[in-house]
């Protein structure tokens, strides 16, 4: 059964409507990513490598770029070509570039993670060469994704894609499942006997964990729409929030990194989520010399006329790998 239907049968609230919805949701991420951004640069940043805070910036401009292809092709469609359905048969070119923006938004994010992977598995290649692999081959079909949107009978005729979108959205929910179970994975097996360690551990684990069944959540809403209901754009504002929403999540934990040292060099008391952010003069960006650990366990620079405990330096290279690039 052919699901082709033309924009004049369809009723608006199921397409513009979807679309403009999608917009204005991609906005409201957008404003807590560079809330976040913000606050990285201003309180978190100062202990990142100059690489580190490039690669930011670079997916900062990437994600600005999005919204502001997505708000083109909100305004060709709603104002431009009002009441013109044969010219909203044709997409704009804007359409096609933000695709392949998202494409390398998500991808830049998640194989950063990748990375990180590698380096807390000591170099194991196997997991992090299979994440590179699949997140290869999803950047890949949303590329082809893209140029399709090019297609004159694209919005016309979306049968014949649905098989390219459903492999597609498989694909990086594989993807974002390996990248949260392979973080979680390598910081649990990094817990030691200082108890204190542990929770810290526990509590970045529990912020890849949190991130990744958000992504997760929106991404298998949106294969399930798209599924049930293609001759529609329900599935639309959950495609347009996608990248946006991984960039944010990704913001979120480099943000918590400084958190989760402050938690673990704080008094007594219990580790909590921050209500707030963490004032800048509350973290210590680098592990320093003679700090004191829970059991009166101190760290030295050099090993030598120090107390040093290895769960203690342990942690400190585990929360560098993640913390510091």
């Amino acid at each position: 059964m052919s699901h082709a239907v033309t924009l004049i049968e369809m009723p608006v609230d199921n397409t513009f409507g979807m679309f403009y919805l999608g917009v204005a949701l991609s906005a409201m991420v957008f404003g807590m990513s560079w809330s976040l951004a913000y606050s990285y640069y201003k309180r978190h940043s100062t202990a990142d490598r100059f690489l580190m805070k490039a690669f930011i910036a670079v997916l900062l401009v990437l994600d600005a770029s999005g919204l502001a292809l997505m708000s083109h092709v909100s305004y060709v469609a709603i104002v431009t070509n009002f009441g013109d359905y044969k010219s909203d048969m044709h997409t704009p070119w804007t359409f096609g570039v933000q695709e392949i923006v998202a494409v390398v938004l998500s991808a830049g994010t998640q194989n950063f993670f990748a990375y990180k992977i590698y380096q807390l598995g000591r170099r194991t290649v196997v997991m992090p060469v299979l994440i590179f692999i699949v997140s290869f081959a999803a950047s890949t079909m949303g590329i082809l994704f893209s140029a399709q949107i090019f297609q004159p009978d694209f919005i016309s005729a979306p049968q014949p894609r649905l098989e390219m979108s459903v492999a597609t959205l498989v694909t990086v929910l594989v993807r974002d499942l390996l990248v949260s179970a392979g973080m979680v994975y390598y910081l649990l097996r990094n817990r030691g006997d200082i108890p204190r360690t542990n929770s810290a551990l526990k509590l970045l684990a529990f912020y890849f964990i949190t991130c990744g069944t958000l992504n997760f959540v929106v991404t298998m809403t949106r294969l399930i729409l798209t599924v049930r209901l293609p001759g529609t754009w329900i599935s639309i504002p959950f495609y347009l929030i996608e990248s946006k929403l991984n960039f944010c999540s990704f913001m979120a934990i480099m943000n918590s990194r400084h958190h989760v040292r402050a938690q673990l060099h704080a008094p007594d008391g219990v580790m909590s989520l921050p209500a707030v952010a963490v004032p800048k003069s509350s973290v210590r960006e680098k592990p320093i010399a003679g700090t004191v650990y829970p059991s009166g366990l101190s760290v030295g620079s050099s090993g030598t006329g120090d107390k040093t405990h290895p769960d203690a330096l342990l942690f400190d290279r585990v929360i560098d790998i993640v913390a510091f690039g």
